[in-house]
Formats: structure tokens, sequence, C-alpha cells
């Protein structure tokens, strides 16, 4: 009778189980660019593969449940394009010599969500009756150097009407 019971538990688990995903990454160089090969792989682990291969850093500002199948073989910037699609990204790049190359990439998320809320402490400074002033509009701000910061603002004498 017990091993009856213990057979029913046994199996009555095994349907109930969560089923197993069977998920990889496989990087590999071809004649014609790098082959990336996903399978049920998450977002993370695409981004660990093609930064460990090309060489930049990476950083998620936030999660992504993202998971990806598929395959894809180019540059680093086409697959991370691939990777990445429906995500806001900025990619970094330096120059070496003639050539262009990866140096970091931040993903914010997936598009369209809403940015991270840090909250902020009241500034314990501020007072209402300290003369407080309204900021200027928009037409009546100083024009702002495009030069780097020069303190005083030359206009160029060819623009000249």
């Amino acid at each position: 009778m017990r091993l009856l019971l213990l057979l029913a538990l046994l199996l009555g688990a095994a349907l109930h189980a969560a089923p197993v995903h069977a998920q990889s990454v496989a990087i590999e160089d071809q004649a014609d660019g790098v082959r990336l090969d996903l399978e049920d792989a998450p977002l993370q682990d695409a981004m660990s593969a093609l930064s460990e291969r090309f060489g930049f850093t990476v950083r998620m500002v936030r999660p992504s449940e993202a998971r990806l199948t598929g395959s894809r073989t180019g540059s680093a910037l086409d697959l991370l394009n691939w990777v990445l699609a429906g995500h806001d990204r900025a990619i970094f790049m330096d120059r070496i010599g003639d050539r262009e190359h990866i140096s970091r990439v931040v993903v914010f998320g997936p598009s369209g969500a809403a940015p991270p809320v840090t909250p902020t402490a009241p500034d314990e400074d501020y007072h209402p009756d300290d003369g407080y002033e309204e900021p200027l509009p928009e037409e009546e701000m100083p024009p702002v150097p495009l030069d780097g910061g020069v303190d005083d603002y030359m206009p160029d004498p060819s623009m000249a009407e």
C-alpha cells in the first residue's frame, strides 16, 4: 500500500512539474562574420556571449524577461541590433586606428517602458520665501556656446546678415 501511495505521489509530481526549457547560446566565427545561434536564451545570456566575444562592457539598467530564439550571421553591430530589437539602448563606439570598435552597451529596457524612478529627498535648504525666481522662458535664454564652454559668447561674423 505504501508503495502505491509513493508511486502515486511521484507520478502526480512528475505531471505537475514545470516543463524544462532547453536554452542555449552559441557563437562562432565564420568567413562572412560571426554566427550567433540562440534557443530560448535569456537576453542577458545573449548579451554576455556578445560582450565576451567582441570585448565590450554591458550594463542592463532594467532587467528584461525577453527570451530569444533564432540564428544570425553578421558584424558585432548587426548582431547587437538584432538581439536588442525592441529594447532601448545606447551603443558607444571607440576608434582604434582606422576601425571603429564597440566599447560599451547600455540597455535601458524594453522600448516604451517607463524609466526607473529614483526618489529624491526634499532639499532641506529650500524655503519658498527665499526669493525663488522662475526660470526664464526659452526665447529669453542666452545662447549656449557650442565650443566647449567659452565664457564670452562671440557671434560668428560670417553669420551676420
